[in-house]
């Protein structure tokens, strides 16, 4: 049950519980074993694996589970998932939807007249995207054909019409030119689907 925890919690990336809590979950394991597979008695198997808070050493001792250890095994395993959620929640906190927007439209614009601030507005509350035209419409003349093609792959996930109500179709180029960016962008939108929706 060690290993267990201590490979979930580096697949999460976030720390690993602490001994005192671990060590009560491990017997815990140990104990719902031996119901499942032994009717409560001890056997060699429970001792090598219900760690240092095992109950008993001897083989044949016949375990009780009453309503005390019931009430505690219920509250050992609600403090491992809150101490779980409170690693996870620090540890990716900053990992958020509008963080994630403005990594991919940096990865796929690097033009000054390209600022996400220009284009999007984000709600700070739902993290929904909306279009800002009115900034946008100063930038938009001025886009290379290939910025324009990416502008119009990026608007058509918010909506159908939105790239063909501020983009020329004509100032657009082949996708087949720009091969990796829309690879790229489509392995986001398949990725996190619901990304540039209102959720």
């Amino acid at each position: 049950m060690d290993e267990y925890l201590k490979i979930f919690c580096e697949l999460l990336g976030v720390e690993n519980i602490d001994k005192i809590t671990a060590d009560n979950l491990i017997e815990k394991k140990a104990s719902r074993n031996l119901l499942t597979h032994n009717n409560m008695k001890v056997n060699s198997k429970y001792i090598k694996s219900a760690g240092k808070n095992r109950r008993s050493d001897k083989v044949g001792t016949v375990l009780i589970i009453n309503i005390s250890y019931l009430e505690d095994t219920i509250n050992t395993i609600i403090e491992v998932l809150n101490k779980i959620l409170v690693n996870i929640t620090t540890k990716y906190k900053a990992y958020t939807r509008k963080k994630l927007l403005i990594d991919v439209w940096n990865f796929l614009f690097d033009s000054p007249m390209l600022k996400f601030d220009d284009y999007w507005t984000i709600d700070s509350k739902t993290s929904y995207i909306s279009f800002n035209s009115e900034k946008a419409e100063s930038y938009i003349s001025n886009l290379s054909s290939y910025e324009t093609t990416m502008l119009s792959i990026w608007m058509q996930q918010f909506s159908q019409t939105l790239a063909s109500d501020f983009l020329e179709p004509r100032r657009t180029r082949m996708w087949i030119s720009m091969e990796d960016e829309v690879a790229f962008f489509a392995t986001v939108v398949k990725k996190y689907p619901n990304l540039f929706q209102k959720v």
